[in-house]
């Protein structure tokens, strides 16, 4: 009973600090200025001079593919080698994990979110690469199934709640203003499952000897299916912007 009530205190604290960092993620203009930073200076390491988001609409989509492909392959490294370096912290090692996983994810959302034309300075398009983020807490299986009408349609939906939120944060509001809100409660109730989703495959995090192997794994596979549901997201939306002949 007492490793019980420890363990769900531990988990109480681990799922309010990714409340507190996705809360975070709701109106922060960090999440613009990486993207914006990161994503030109891959375009310019290719070879092309990007001034503006609205002129990578032009390219032909093979160009913003490869880039995604580095992209997605440099971020999977740093979140792998993160775990890594946390993992000898055992349980507050995952409580600091965790949330700066979730935080980095959404930082390379953003990027991929660029690197297709789609400016995550405006308040739907930021919306929009948080909802990706959140639907990783869905099972694999469920982020496959489907094309438009599933995977696209459960991102668009997550979009209202989180920009009712942002709305209020920008007037003012504070979270003990909004929690008890129906967006309120969606978004913890949605920072609850994506932290119980990761504690669940980071729980040998905490067993000495295979501790790092697991959360430098985890941590990997989870930035890279985020990183390809992402992909196949705004690849899709990319495609469907495109004039037609």
């Amino acid at each position: 009973m007492r490793m019980m009530g420890k363990a769900m205190r531990g988990f109480g604290e681990l799922s309010e600090a990714v409340l507190v960092t996705t809360l975070g993620m709701v109106g922060d203009a960090t999440l613009t200025r990486v993207s914006r930073t990161s994503a030109f200076g891959r375009y310019e390491r290719a070879g092309y001079e990007i001034e503006d988001v609205t002129e990578i609409r032009a390219l032909d989509v093979a160009v913003p593919d490869r880039i995604v492909g580095k992209a997605c392959r440099a971020w999977t490294a740093v979140a792998g080698a993160t775990g890594v370096a946390t993992s000898g912290l055992g349980l507050v090692g995952m409580v600091t994990d965790i949330p700066s996983l979730l935080a980095s994810n959404l930082m390379m959302i953003g990027e991929v979110a660029t690197i297709y034309g789609f400016d995550v300075a405006e308040q739907d398009e930021h919306a929009y690469a948080i909802a990706v983020l959140f639907m990783q807490r869905r099972a694999p299986g469920a982020v496959a199934r489907g094309r438009a009408g599933g995977r696209a349609g459960r991102v668009a939906g997550s979009v209202a709640p989180l920009q009712e939120i942002a709305r209020e944060l920008g007037a003012g509001a504070n979270w003990e203003d909004v929690r008890d809100e129906r967006a309120g409660r969606w978004l913890r109730e949605a920072a609850r499952e994506l932290a119980w989703y990761l504690v669940k495959r980071k729980v040998a995090q905490v067993v000495p000897g295979v501790g790092t192997l697991v959360a430098g794994g985890v941590n990997a596979q989870f930035t890279a299916r985020t990183c390809k549901a992402a992909k196949e997201l705004y690849r899709e939306r990319f495609v469907g912007a495109k004039p037609t002949a």
